[in-house]
């Protein structure tokens, strides 16, 4: 069985869906990091790592690290240059997320709404008081579904009608 955080409130029985915009992440670890003393480096990319937190950078550069954190996606570089990848594996199937302009009728607090019909999913939760945070997923083999960029809304309508 899978592992989750529970997210419920006491005494509700609803599980709670937090969202983050990945903006407002960078702020809150940038503006940590510099109280700490450390110094940010922008236009800078990393191309690998050492284990004595030596972080390479593209053109040969090196810095030292108390810590380096290799957040650069599933087919990370910093990762992979400490071998630390076991196991890749392909989930078979597709998700767009998406920021979606929040309307002055969504509230402050919207309600987190998710639905399932058949292969697809899609749900709803405010991100900050302009976003609401939409994601659609389906199986790998649901061609239009999977078609985000640009996003095929007449796929979704038509099949999820609420």
């Amino acid at each position: 069985m899978g592992k989750y955080v529970d997210l419920r409130r006491k005494g509700d029985s609803t599980p709670r869906l937090i969202v983050a915009l990945r903006t407002e992440l960078h702020r809150i670890l940038a503006e940590a990091a510099i109280a700490a003393g450390a110094e940010i480096v922008t236009d800078s990319k990393a191309i690998g790592a050492r284990p004595d937190g030596t972080l390479e950078l593209e053109g040969g550069k090196t810095c030292q690290a108390d810590l380096v954190v290799g957040a650069d996606g599933v087919h990370s570089r910093v990762r992979d240059s400490l071998g630390l990848l076991s196991k890749l594996v392909e989930l078979r199937d597709g998700c767009g997320r998406h920021l979606v302009p929040r309307k002055e009728s969504d509230g402050v607090n919207s309600q987190r709404l998710e639905s399932w019909t058949g292969g697809r999913r899609i749900g709803i939760a405010p991100a900050s008081r302009d976003y609401n945070y939409v994601f659609l997923c389906c199986s790998a083999d649901d061609t239009e579904g999977r078609m985000q960029q640009p996003f095929n809304l007449a796929a979704w309508v038509g099949r999820i009608p609420g």
